[in-house]
């Protein structure tokens, strides 16, 4: 199941919508899905929201201009370990 998929499972867009959400991604902004579902009304919390269940991870919102190199790095690093656990 892809991610439009999933959101049009948890009711967030209606699968008549998929395809138009496709081309518009790949016209508009380079195929980025999450620019074109926040132009069809989408807010980022919902992707976020729903991009967690889908993807099985904890999501946290955080403030960009507060998060550090430093943590950035150690995100980084926790994501590659996870990764080499379970790919």
């Amino acid at each position: 199941m892809s991610f439009l998929e999933e959101l049009a499972k948890e009711n967030v867009i209606k699968t008549s919508q998929i395809g138009e959400i496709k081309s518009r991604a790949q016209e508009k902004y380079a195929g980025d899905i999450d620019e074109a579902l926040i132009e069809s009304g989408v807010t980022e919390d919902k992707i976020l929201e729903v991009k967690g269940k889908y993807l099985q991870m904890p999501v946290k919102k955080i403030d960009k201009d507060e998060l550090t190199f430093d943590a950035l790095k150690y995100i980084i690093i926790l994501l590659q370990l996870n990764c080499e656990k379970e790919c």
